[in-house]
């Protein structure tokens, strides 16, 4: 295999998108061959669309593990020596795993690095305006889809003008895995099969999976709520959830007692019923901001944080987001 000694992302042309018709989660696969190609990948979720295309191929090594946050992890010897013998490291974008790239840059050197937030065929939604980002609530639903369409810009994503959190969005999970396929067949030739085959098998468990949610969200989409920081509008967008604002633009800076007045203001005229925030996050700060409201708090984890890494973790992401939402959008 021949790499790159700088750190560029692989761009893929739109992928086939033809789906095998079978249920549940086995399929009968080609014969695998002995590999040795060595994978990384950055995050939970982008972990386990890896593994799940790799199925018996092989075991992608996950970096960043439990609720720590791509912004500010830090690097083991462990991930290092992993790194240095990279075949293929799998990332979302330079602008969500911050502190990896100078890593990726010096140890991953001969690996093919992959942005998966920049292949062709995804839906990219653009960055809203600002922490308390303005929607109009009759027509927000419709809005175009947008393909790198700036629209306001989040101090911490300042190469690209769209949102990064695109994983959060299943369909774009199946564009996602139709890109990890089509590396992994051109670094490992000899399990390309394999990884198309488990590839096109992830397509309809992931759009039944999007009607499911749908399907349990339809009874909150009128529900106004808050978020602590802006990071799950691929989410929103794809089932169409009411969203109002978010409580900050930088989730690094907490929001001052002005804003946390016009917060308070802003749910109680709206009839706001949550606001959700992460693990990451301190919770102190959202239980500031709900003080002497009837606002609920909700916990969003886009990463998954608690849930063992693997092919079924990106599922379970997903369905916990939408049980999150559900349970603090539901009457009482």
């Amino acid at each position: 295999m021949t790499g790159s000694s700088q750190f560029t992302s692989r761009r893929h042309p739109g992928l086939c998108m033809a789906a095998l018709l079978l249920s549940g989660f086995s399929f009968a696969a080609p014969n695998v061959a002995d590999s040795q190609v060595q994978v990384v990948a950055t995050i939970k979720p982008l972990h386990s669309l890896v593994s799940a295309v790799m199925g018996d191929a092989g075991e992608p090594f996950l970096l960043v593990e439990n609720a720590v946050s791509s912004h500010s992890f830090t690097i083991r010897p462990s991930d290092a020596r992993k790194l240095e013998s990279a075949d293929v490291v799998f990332m979302i974008a330079h602008e969500v795993e911050t502190t990896l790239v100078e890593p990726i840059q010096s140890l991953a050197s001969n690996a093919v690095v992959v942005e998966l937030a920049l292949v062709d065929g995804l839906t990219r939604r653009p960055f809203r305006m600002g922490g308390e980002f303005e929607i109009d609530h009759e027509h927000h639903h419709d809005e175009p889809e947008a393909e790198g369409e700036h629209a306001g810009h989040d101090e911490e994503h300042h190469d690209h003008d769209f949102d990064m959190h695109v994983w959060l969005d299943p369909i774009n999970a199946i564009v996602m895995s139709h890109a990890i396929a089509a590396t992994l067949s051109e670094v490992d030739p000899d399990n390309a099969a394999v990884y198309r085959t488990n590839a096109n098998a992830l397509q309809p468990r992931l759009e039944e999976l999007s009607e499911e949610i749908s399907a349990d969200l339809s009874s909150v989409l009128g529900v106004p709520f808050l978020v602590f920081h802006d990071g799950y509008r691929y989410f929103e967008d794809r089932y169409g959830l009411n969203i109002v604002g978010s409580a900050v633009m930088n989730h690094a800076r907490p929001p001052g007692v002005k804003r946390v007045r016009e917060l308070q203001a802003k749910m109680i005229d709206l009839g706001t019923r949550c606001v959700f925030s992460e693990p990451q996050y301190n919770e102190r700060i959202v239980q500031v901001i709900i003080e002497g409201t009837p606002v609920r708090v909700g916990m969003l984890d886009p990463l998954g944080s608690d849930i063992e890494p693997g092919p079924d973790q990106y599922p379970m992401v997903l369905r916990n987001m939408a049980k999150a939402y559900k349970d603090c959008l539901a009457p009482e």
